[in-house]
């Protein structure tokens, strides 16, 4: 589910490793990607992180929502508290980590990528927050990390 590789010591290669489901991020998935981090962090050799997807077709589609459908509401809470902290600790590790977006990278997959201090992606690479077609909110800090990244559009003249 989460592979990790290192590169003589200084740089850690974190692979969301499901291909096969678009890198959707389980429980799991959530809770290996904050202890990888947490274990960076520590890690004095380590000088850098690169984050990224298994396959070409994704980055990550963000929650396996197919999870979340067998889940009580409990559960779910459970699992949107985890999420918030695997974010957390992208966001607080003082190396820096790159995400390598390959593919899409959708919800909470794009959150991830922003939580990222750098985003490098590929030309086939789209972003996108579907969460409001199925009536969800971007629960992950797009509304407030997304327009920082994107900046300022034109401004609409009269």
């Amino acid at each position: 589910m989460l592979s990790e590789d290192v590169d003589d010591g200084r740089i850690v290669v974190i692979t969301l490793n499901r291909p096969h489901a678009g890198n959707a991020i389980t429980t799991e998935m959530g809770t290996r990607l904050t202890e990888a981090v947490e274990d960076v962090a520590v890690r004095t050799s380590v000088r850098a992180v690169v984050l990224t997807g298994a396959g070409d077709r994704a980055f990550s589609i963000g929650s396996d929502l197919r999870q979340r459908n067998q889940m009580t509401k409990e559960e779910w809470l459970r699992q949107r508290q985890q999420f918030d902290r695997t974010l957390y600790t992208v966001r607080q590790l003082r190396k820096p980590i790159i995400a390598a977006v390959n593919g899409v990278a959708y919800g909470g997959g794009s959150e991830l990528a922003q939580s990222c201090d750098f985003i490098i992606a590929s030309e086939t690479a789209s972003f996108a927050q579907p969460e409001a077609m199925i009536g969800l909110a971007a629960g992950g800090g797009s509304p407030v990390f997304l327009p920082r990244l994107l900046g300022r559009g034109p401004r609409c003249r009269r």
